[in-house]
């Protein structure tokens, strides 16, 4: 069991390293190619936080609603013979409530931002057209 969390914890390690190198990379490519009347992108040392902060802050939420709905699977999870398997229940329970919560947060705050924007399509309630989105790609004017 050692050895597996071990080697789990390298692997993702070593993934987090390749994805920061790999963004930082293309965030460098990016800033040679850039046009000279295209608007400037934030400096990377000010923005490699944001999705630290953000991991921390989603697995506290998670932790945090998982803690807020055991007491009530607790109560209403069949199967409360077999322990194993009830608790299993439970946490299997509190993590798809985390998951729903997620999902349908994150879905409203990105209607929300892109509602009024000219590349939001009418059939999925805003004004623009789908071919905005492409335009002076990748460098907004």
């Amino acid at each position: 069991m050692q050895v597996i969390f071990k080697t789990v914890t390298f692997t993702l390690t070593t993934a987090l390293v390749y994805l920061i190198c790999s963004f930082y990379l293309a965030y460098h490519e990016l800033h040679l190619i850039k046009p000279a009347d295209a608007t400037d992108f934030p400096e990377f040392s000010k923005i490699y936080w944001v999705p630290l902060i953000s991991a921390f802050a989603f697995f506290a939420l998670k932790r945090q609603i998982q803690n807020i709905t055991k007491p009530l699977f607790l109560q209403i999870t069949k199967d409360k013979e077999n322990t194993e398997v009830w608790l299993a229940r439970i946490d299997r329970s509190s993590y798809y409530i985390f998951k729903f919560l997620f999902y349908l947060i994150s879905s409203i705050w990105a209607y929300w931002l892109f509602y009024k924007t000219d590349c939001l399509p009418t059939w999925l309630g805003g004004t623009g057209d789908i071919k905005n989105l492409f335009e002076a790609f990748p460098f907004k004017k």
